[in-house]
């Protein structure tokens, strides 16, 4: 009895110099080693707890795996609008050089320089640069509605992954 006695005082002096979150590690052990051991234990119960725990776990990482593919499938968007940003960008190109064009033939015209025969042929350049300027800006036109389209896209995207990712991180 003495031995088992200066034991236990042993044992409760070496818990007094534990750290806090070891003495809490050790009394969850000793709680679990007594529950274990107890004739009262019911290792089919401890079985089943542990079996539910771990489909609570796996379902939470399923929902988890979900909202991951979310975000994913909310960036890719991104890059699609990005992509259709660029496409704008190669129409707003050809508007430019167009128009550059233009301005050349305009400047040449001012200067008098002779490049066409006749008359007829700088009505007829003018006409065919200004049926281009005319598709052109049609189609840029086209292009800043869809742009626009996209842009809100991109928005709510963006939004959307925020909130993904604010969930996902708290």
């Amino acid at each position: 009895f003495r031995n088992r006695r200066e034991g236990f005082l042993m044992k409760k002096q070496g818990l007094k110099e534990l750290k806090s979150e070891e003495q809490e590690a050790l009394a969850e052990y000793e709680k679990k080693r007594a529950i274990l051991f107890s004739p009262s234990c019911n290792i089919q119960d401890l079985y089943e707890q542990n079996q539910n725990k771990m489909a609570r776990n796996f379902a939470k990482l399923q929902m988890e795996t979900a909202q991951l593919e979310e975000v994913t499938a909310a960036y890719k968007n991104v890059v699609k609008g990005m992509c259709a940003l660029v496409n704008v960008a190669k129409i707003m190109d050809g508007f430019l050089q167009e128009a550059m064009v233009y301005k050349k033939f305009v400047d040449n015209a001012a200067k008098g320089t002779r490049q066409f025969d006749s008359f007829s042929d700088i009505i007829n350049k003018y006409n065919s640069l200004m049926s281009i300027l005319r598709k052109n800006s049609k189609t840029f036109y086209e292009s800043l509605g869809s742009l626009d389209t996209t842009r809100m896209e991109i928005l709510n995207e963006s939004t959307q992954m925020e909130e993904d990712t604010a969930r996902l991180i708290y």
